[in-house]
């Protein structure tokens, strides 16, 4: 009875101290893999627009960073453009248009000037070296004191042909020159035997000329008067267009400068001056920017 007692004891006691260890035959943990490349399976194909950046460790897509611009972006700004000033003055050409071909002679443009502190921008026509062929001040009229305002200008080109610039040139409320506008076109042949050659010559210092268009007495409808004629015998080569009302108070007035070598020659020129709005008897008038002003040309016309 004693020895039965004691073996089964000892059965008791071996089977306390397996519990205690692990099987020698079973299974054992293994790591997690830390991405899909360590565990040999193919990587997910990139959405567009997603491309791995180039010091991703384990290869895997990434999106571009917020900010970050794309290469060859064709809406990124190109180094010629012209970004609106910091105190918001902008400018646009409308006519002509970028890249244009246009027959030498009189050159017309248009366009809209944007939150300009002072009514006026010069407009410049320049050759291909950047030398000035033609410029004018234009005086907006916006007794309203709009934000954006129209404008439209007749220029004299002279007898260059080949590229050449349209600029807008404003000033900022400190009277800093500001570049808000530029197109590039061609100057090519005069279109139907039109010429810029002189027409005549006047005596030093005795300015002669005419205003062919409108003809005197015109009735002249919309709010822009395309004005054209000669002048010469000016030593500054330029002249003041004034549009007067009836009253003798100035509607407008330009600078218009002539395009020639030799002043003493009378020249073709045109210009645009608008009305801002008055309606009713006018006079245009053709006059030297000296301290005499003398008129040497003028027209009667009526607005409506």
């Amino acid at each position: 009875m004693f020895i039965r007692i004691a073996f089964v004891a000892a059965l008791l006691l071996l089977s306390a101290c397996n519990l205690s260890n692990s099987p020698t035959g079973g299974p054992t943990e293994t790591a997690m893999p830390t991405s899909a490349a360590a565990t040999g399976q193919p990587l997910p194909t990139a959405l567009p627009g997603v491309v791995p950046l180039p010091d991703s460790s384990d290869g895997l897509p990434t999106r571009t960073p917020v900010g970050a611009p794309a290469a060859n972006n064709p809406l990124l700004p190109t180094p010629d453009a012209i970004p609106t000033s910091p105190t918001g003055e902008s400018a646009i050409i409308s006519s002509p248009i970028q890249g244009s071909v246009v027959a030498s002679g009189v050159l017309q443009v248009s366009g809209v000037v944007i939150g300009l502190a002072r009514d006026e921008f010069t407009l410049v026509l320049a050759d291909a070296q950047g030398r000035v062929l033609n410029s004018q001040l234009i005086t907006l009229q916006n007794p309203n004191n709009v934000d954006e305002v129209p404008w439209s200008a007749a220029m004299t080109t002279g007898p260059y042909t080949g590229p050449a610039e349209i600029r807008i040139i404003g000033q900022n409320a400190q009277g800093e020159d500001l570049l808000l506008a530029r197109v590039s076109i061609t100057l090519g042949a005069n279109a139907g035997g039109a010429t810029t050659a002189p027409l005549g010559s006047a005596r030093s210092g005795s300015p002669q000329g005419s205003i062919i268009s409108p003809v005197n007495g015109a009735i002249v409808p919309g709010d822009t008067v395309q004005v054209s004629g000669t002048a010469g015998g000016i030593p500054e080569n330029q002249f003041l267009l004034v549009l007067v009302a009836a009253d003798g108070s100035v509607i407008n007035s330009q600078i218009v400068m002539l395009s020639n070598d030799d002043y003493t020659q009378i020249v073709p020129w045109a210009a645009s001056l608008g009305a801002g709005g008055y309606r009713g008897p006018a006079e245009i008038r053709a006059m030297t920017t000296g301290a005499s002003q003398t008129t040497f040309a003028s027209i009667q016309l009526t607005l409506q």
